[in-house]
């Protein structure tokens, strides 16, 4: 009993004393209340059209953002401009797509269809042809493109037209030795070609050309 009724002063006297080191820190300091507290009479939470307004606003600024990060890693040539200057030459035409072209001698459009956009396009870069070559004759001229299917036989096809019909003595080189089409294009054979003038280099190449009505 004696030792209970001593643990319970003990703490009693315990409780005082952190009491009085409290207050002793309040008095250290000079504690005091500036304002106090007051329950708010009005909402704290934006306006609904303020924060539609500024949600609006940053969605604006992300996408600008984003378009112009793709436009600035895009590195797609979209136009005669990009190709100048990431070639360093000027360009010489535009070929633009001339769908709904069946397979032969339909792709010939410079003939089938000579007033087309296409056709048009042929003649202009003949026209650039002649002048880029004034002072130097230009007698070989290379059609080639990265990969396959892109144009590159139809192109040189209906070029080869186009500077036949001005006059002059034209000669049109199949050099695709796994996929010819040329061939087809003029509905002409192919028996015998560029992979027989390479194995028998002491013949004439007349011998070996193909004369077309074109």
């Amino acid at each position: 009993t004696t030792l209970d009724q001593l643990q319970t002063m003990y703490g009693e006297h315990l409780q005082t004393a952190q009491l009085m080191d409290l207050n002793a820190e309040i008095a250290k300091y000079q504690l005091t209340v500036a304002a106090a507290a007051e329950v708010p009479t009005t909402s704290s939470v934006a306006s609904p059209k303020l924060s539609i307004a500024f949600g609006a606003l940053a969605g604006l600024l992300v996408g600008a953002a984003a378009v112009a990060g793709l436009g600035f890693l895009d590195n797609t040539v979209r136009g005669g401009a990009d190709f100048a200057r990431l070639v360093g030459v000027s360009q010489l035409s535009a070929i633009p797509d001339q769908p709904k072209l069946q397979a032969g001698t339909e792709q010939l459009f410079v003939l089938n269809l000579p007033k087309s956009a296409a056709a048009e396009a042929i003649r202009l870069l003949r026209i650039n042809l002649e002048i880029a070559s004034t002072g130097s004759q230009i007698k070989t001229l290379a059609i080639s493109s990265p990969g396959p299917g892109e144009g590159k036989s139809t192109i040189a096809a209906n070029l080869a037209v186009a500077l036949a019909q001005t006059g002059v003595s034209t000669m049109l080189i199949d050099a695709d030795l796994r996929r010819p089409t040329l061939h087809q294009l003029f509905d002409v054979p192919n028996e015998q070609g560029l992979s027989t003038s390479l194995v028998h280099a002491d013949e004439s190449w007349q011998l070996l050309a193909i004369q077309t009505s074109i």
